[in-house]
């Protein structure tokens, strides 16, 4: 595979990131009109009950609903078809997931490297060698030549 197509891999195409981010208003507009369900019954708390009309709770069904189609719809632009599970087909859901896998692998070398990194100088400061003062007992480092604590000629 050549560099230009690999770099396409990574990228996730406009139109998933159009559905992913319409799937994300879906789901805020469906968190907003079930939340106004609490919002209404608070205001219908000081008036009597009333039997006639759309019932106040029709809002908090709406909302469900449209939380869990922008869920859906999120999943699918974030993931793919495939990649989602909604279709059976491993090599697309490998293609679909690209830009993911290229991403945690990224995070695993960066890890990696912050491990090997934190042993390098653990081994530094592991073999630095400190030398005592003679007279105040302080350790200094070992080309000091005068106490870091008293400021007496070490040896």
């Amino acid at each position: 595979m050549d560099r230009q197509n690999m770099d396409n891999r990574k990228d996730i195409p406009p139109r998933r990131k159009l559905l992913y981010y319409l799937g994300m208003t879906l789901m805020v507009m469906g968190i907003v009109s079930f939340l106004s369900v609490f919002v209404n019954g608070l205001r219908a708390m000081n008036q009597p009950f009333n039997m006639e009309g759309p019932s106040f709770m029709a809002g908090g069904l709406v909302g469900f609903v449209l939380i869990l189609v922008g869920a859906v719809l999120r999943t699918v632009g974030a993931r793919g078809l495939a990649g989602s599970g909604f279709k059976l087909n491993p090599k697309q859901a490998r293609e679909d997931l690209a830009p993911y896998a290229d991403a945690l692998g990224g995070m695993a070398r960066d890890a990696v490297e912050g491990f090997k990194e934190a042993a390098r100088s653990d081994d530094k400061a592991a073999q630095q060698i400190m030398v005592r003062c003679p007279a105040c007992k302080a350790l200094n480092r070992e080309e000091a030549k005068y106490c870091d604590q008293c400021g007496q000629i070490i040896g």
